[in-house]
């Protein structure tokens, strides 16, 4: 007989002889036997509609569509209330927004869409808003209810998820973030970031010019789009130039 069966009979005790009695055995713990039974396989049915290939095929039908990359940014580990931030990046312009969230869960995503749509009004929100592409985080797990207005149930945007594993495939909201590692580097709590303050961050990212858009700046290029009013509203101001400050001691009091 193979060794895992004779292992196998001593534990359950058909032969003469028990674990006890086998020195090396004892000497490690025993593993427990994985139990299939317990394994809850992840409700995966909300991207059903939704997924990378559903957003190409969306794109293709309607190439002027305005396409916002969303995702999340974590600062420390746990730390004074989990605080993290959920960026927004306007895929045309290079155009970013950044809030605050207690803790990267579901229900904060959601609070901040809701106000957006309020902030925005629906019509603005379903303009700006039309397609919303997420990673596979469970903070995006609920596309319904950022997708359908809460007051009448009608659709405002449509959600699709990247490929999983394929962060390239939003690489232009990666790519910003590095924006952000200037000013907070990583293992940097946002414990105490307000949301006026990443506002003011959001400000001076989007405020630097960049060689893709023809030496333009994201709040510059976006400005017609979007529109002078709801750069106020979503409290992003243009920064000149030579104020822009995307070091540490931009957030230091």
């Amino acid at each position: 007989m193979s060794k895992s069966t004779f292992y196998r009979y001593v534990d359950i005790g058909l032969l003469n002889v028990r674990n006890i009695d086998l020195a090396r055995k004892v000497r490690y713990r025993v593993k427990k036997e994985y139990d299939y039974t317990e394994v809850r396989p992840k409700d995966h049915s909300y991207k059903l509609g939704r997924f990378y290939s559903d957003f190409k095929d969306y794109i293709e039908y309607n190439p002027m569509a305005s396409i916002v990359e969303i995702d999340t940014v974590i600062g420390t580990q746990g730390g004074k209330g989990g605080k993290c931030f959920l960026t927004m990046l306007f895929r045309a312009y290079n155009f970013m927004l950044i809030f605050t969230l207690p803790y990267k869960k579901s229900i904060y995503v959601l609070q901040v869409f809701e106000i957006l749509k309020k902030l925005l009004g629906e019509l603005e929100f379903s303009r700006l808003f039309e397609v919303i592409l997420a990673d596979n985080g469970t903070e995006f797990s609920d596309p319904e209810s950022i997708e359908l207005s809460s007051r009448s149930g009608e659709r405002l945007s449509f959600m699709f998820y990247c490929d999983p594993n394929s962060s390239w495939q939003k690489g232009s909201l990666e790519k910003n973030h590095e924006y952000i590692r200037y000013v907070l580097p990583k293992g940097t709590s946002f414990a105490g970031i307000s949301q006026d303050d990443a506002n003011l961050l959001a400000s001076h990212i989007n405020s630097v010019p960049r060689l893709c858009l023809n030496n333009r700046s994201p709040y510059e290029a976006a400005l017609g789009f979007i529109g002078k009013n709801n750069m106020d509203l979503l409290g992003i101001q243009k920064i000149d130039n030579d104020d822009i400050n995307l070091t540490k001691s931009l957030l230091k009091r």
